[in-house]
This record gives C-alpha cells, sequence and structure tokens, in this order.
C-alpha cells in the first residue's frame, strides 16, 4: 500500500468538501433513532454505498474522511467508533470491533 503524506496547511476542494459530507453524515446519523430504516440509509449514504452485505454499524459514529473507508461484509461496529481515515482505512469481513474504539490513521508531516 502506497503511503499518503498529509499536509493541512493546503487541503483541496475535494478534501474540505468530503470533510463536510463526512461530518454532516454523522450528525445526522448521531441524531437518527438506529433503529429505523432511515438510519441505515444515511450509514450507506456516510460509505459511499460500499458496506458490505450484512454488516451493522451501530451509532454513533464520527469520521472525517468516510469517502477512504472500506467495510466488508459481516462486520460488526458497537457503539462509539471513530475513525481518522485520510491513509484510508479497510475492514475486512467477519470484523467485530468494540465500543469506543479509534482507528488512526493519519500521517501528518510534523512542522518545523
Amino acid at each position: 500500500m502506497e503511503e499518503v503524506r498529509i499536509d493541512v496547511r493546503t487541503q483541496s476542494p475535494e478534501r474540505i468538501a468530503e470533510a463536510k459530507r463526512s461530518s454532516d453524515l454523522c450528525f445526522r446519523i448521531n441524531h437518527t433513532n438506529p433503529t429505523t430504516p432511515e438510519c441505515q440509509e444515511l450509514v450507506q449514504e456516510l460509505f459511499n454505498h460500499t458496506l458490505g452485505e450484512n454488516t451493522v454499524i451501530h451509532p454513533p459514529i464520527f469520521t472525517i474522511l468516510a469517502d477512504k473507508v472500506k467495510i466488508g461484509k459481516n462486520v460488526t461496529v458497537l457503539n462509539g467508533f471513530q475513525c481518522m481515515s485520510a491513509g484510508g482505512l479497510t475492514i475486512e469481513d467477519n470484523t467485530m470491533i468494540s465500543l469506543n474504539c479509534t482507528i488512526a490513521t493519519n500521517n501528518h508531516d510534523l512542522f518545523t
């Protein structure tokens, strides 16, 4: 996998738009009854409809760049999941993620 370097001082318009889209959808998901079809539709929209079959994500959830996340089939993500996914994140099939788990794949250069 290729290393991704990010300079937060010079973000592209596309990255800024994805951060806003992800933030807005996380807010909507986290304020929607989690047992409703509407909530699951919002989760699908957040991850660009790339969730594998039989995957369940329990809100609340927080991510800034959901377009960098790929989630396989038969995955269960419990409440309180946070991911900083600027470097990309792949969650393979048949994975279970516990309560309040944070996964960070950001890779910022040190500023001098």
